[in-house]
């Protein structure tokens, strides 16, 4: 196989790819390689294509690892995934069905099934397999937050508990507040749906996908790692966070004004205010006008007791 174009990529990334390529190359024309070796190869090349986007050149590839490896569930739900991006809806029904034939309790399968179904418009066989994926792991919010969405104009009171439960596990996903709202309308609570739409917003339903990370944690690039650092930040990991921002602003230390943003929040969950003072400076060298750095500095310097210093940047911003 090929690679594609990787011209617009960063050196690490060109040279990780051409790096598998080449061991993928070496073995498939070395006699005796197993199905195991080759399987291996092929499935990581494939998965290393599909993490940077390269969907056309990630299929092939995935395909042959999942006729080598046959037991390996990864690479059906990988494939599942590359189809459902490109709206191939049958295929994507098809690999995730053969991901779960092979690991029926995988909570992620459950769930990117059903939504394949739902949009086959096989609600039926969708509501079961959420129903499934509710019974595997009780805490998945997204799970019901779906179950809410396929429940139908005469269910009410149940998309109503779906949407309610949405939010016992997750306070922050203010998105599903709207949707209940509405759902509070229909049965005529005014109040709680007037209540809902006031404080609807735009915080998501967190889902974990630990094979959606493993590819994330293929990437290189100061893009990666900004993602990477995010998922750390918001699970309460500042100090994993921060060094992934740092990395992101090796990476590329001239233009990366959200790596040194995100660190500069990092490292002040911490307590490092130096570090997040010098973060936020740095910001202002590539961007004078910033006023996230500006308002954040702001604050920093007024809690250290630096008034005219705060009340600078607060003016700035």
């Amino acid at each position: 196989m090929a690679l594609p174009g990787l011209d617009d990529f960063p050196e690490t990334v060109r040279e990780q790819l051409q790096g598998q390529h080449d061991r993928l190359q070496a073995l498939t024309g070395r006699p005796g390689a197993t199905p195991a070796e080759l399987g291996a190869a092929y499935g990581l090349m494939g998965q290393l294509l599909f993490a940077y986007d390269l969907n056309l050149a990630a299929e092939p590839a995935l395909l042959n690892a999942a006729q080598l490896l046959p037991r390996d569930n990864r690479l059906p739900y990988y494939l599942g995934h590359l189809y459902l991006a490109d709206a191939r809806l049958e295929r994507a029904a098809h690999e995730f069905e053969r991901a779960l034939a092979i690991e029926g309790e995988d909570v992620g399968t459950l769930i990117y099934l059903a939504l394949v179904y739902r949009d086959l418009s096989r609600e039926v066989e969708a509501e079961a397999l959420l129903s499934q994926a509710t019974r595997t792991d009780p805490g998945s919010a997204l799970a019901y937050l779906l179950l809410g969405h396929l429940a139908g104009p005469d269910q009410r009171s149940k998309a109503i508990a779906y949407y309610e439960t949405v939010l016992r596990l997750q306070p922050a996903a203010s998105v599903v507040r709207y949707p209940l709202a509405l759902a509070y309308q229909r049965q005529g609570d005014l109040d709680r749906s007037r209540e809902h739409l006031a404080r609807r917003g735009d915080g998501e339903v967190k889902f974990n996908d630990p094979l959606i990370e493993q590819l994330e944690r293929l990437r290189l690039g100061s893009g990666a790692r900004i993602v990477q650092g995010n998922r750390a930040q918001t699970d309460g990991r500042y100090r994993e966070a921060a060094a992934l921002f740092e990395q992101a602003i090796a990476d590329d230390s001239t233009t990366n004004v959200t790596a040194y943003l995100n660190l500069a929040a990092a490292v002040a969950q911490v307590g490092d205010m130096p570090q997040a003072i010098e973060a936020l400076e740095q910001v202002l060298r590539l961007d004078p006008e910033n006023n996230s750095a500006h308002y954040n500095l702001g604050v920093l310097f007024n809690g250290g007791g630096e008034e005219e210093k705060a009340l600078a940047h607060f003016r700035a911003a």
